[in-house]
């Protein structure tokens, strides 16, 4: 979602995402090109196979702000990187091998959960209740607030 703010006129209005196509054949009508008050947005994809930094996927806003006073807010949600675990086989038992790994991107939000269904199966695999049983309670509160 890309918002645009144009010296704080009206506030923020939403920018329509158009294809490069649509800009060229809106952008040249006086009935349908782009104002303050219906802002487009165009994505341009990546030079395939640069190093250049500047040749990254990008977005253009019609009509260009002025900074400082016009601003333009871009909103994402980004597809998380597929975790790769790397592992080793001793006996008939799979140990973990950072040479082979690859991190992972996880949301800050999401960090306290997963320590509590690691430190979950720590107990579980360490035959020691308590720690499971503590674990379990934490995840209990974690999703008794989330519901209020």
């Amino acid at each position: 979602m890309v918002r645009v703010d144009y010296d704080s006129e009206s506030g923020f209005r939403l920018a329509e995402k158009l294809s490069i196509k649509e800009l060229m054949t809106y952008g040249t009508s006086p009935l349908t090109k782009q104002t303050k008050k219906r802002p487009f947005y165009v994505r341009y994809p990546a030079k395939t196979g640069s190093t250049n930094k500047f040749d990254r996927e990008r977005i253009k806003v019609y009509p260009y702000p002025k900074p400082p006073t016009e601003r333009v807010l871009v909103s994402y949600i980004a597809k998380p990187s597929k975790a790769v675990w790397g592992y080793v086989v001793v006996g008939e038992n799979a140990l973990y091998e950072e040479s082979s790994s690859d991190n992972f991107e996880l949301h800050v939000s999401e960090e306290n959960n997963l320590v509590m269904k690691i430190l979950a199966l720590a107990g579980i695999a360490i035959k020691d209740a308590t720690v499971y049983q503590a674990a379990s309670t934490e995840e209990t509160k974690s999703i008794q607030q989330q519901k209020q």
